[in-house]
């Protein structure tokens, strides 16, 4: 079970590149328990690319990521999903008649055995 400080979720020297372009370099981030957290920068400056690597749409060439301080591999949107990481797209289309939370759950509602 994580101590009460241990991080939610921290990010650790990721770095990615792409032919000719470095994406990312040695970002660190960390993220308490019940903290809200925005990214924001440039158009280039890497948001999308760390936000795709948490969402485990795109692997790292470096670093390591950690949730409740445990490392975790991310390689795939199943694994940060079970992970409980979740990438919600800035194209999102919202259900107007759905709260802020209903909208960020929308098919993803909690099951057992497959049932809602």
């Amino acid at each position: 079970m994580p101590e009460v400080d241990t991080p939610l979720l921290e990010v650790r020297k990721i770095g990615k590149q792409f032919p000719g372009v470095r994406a990312l370099h040695d970002v660190d981030l960390t993220v308490q328990k019940a903290e809200v957290l925005s990214v924001i920068g440039e158009n280039g400056a890497g948001k999308s690319t760390l936000m795709k690597i948490l969402a485990g749409v795109q692997m790292p060439d470096s670093g390591q990521v950690l949730i409740d301080g445990e490392p975790v591999t991310l390689d795939s949107v199943k694994s940060s999903l079970d992970s409980g990481v979740a990438l919600i797209h800035q194209e999102l289309n919202l259900a107007e008649n759905l709260q802020v939370g209903e909208n960020i759950y929308l098919g993803r509602e909690p099951n057992r055995f497959g049932f809602i």
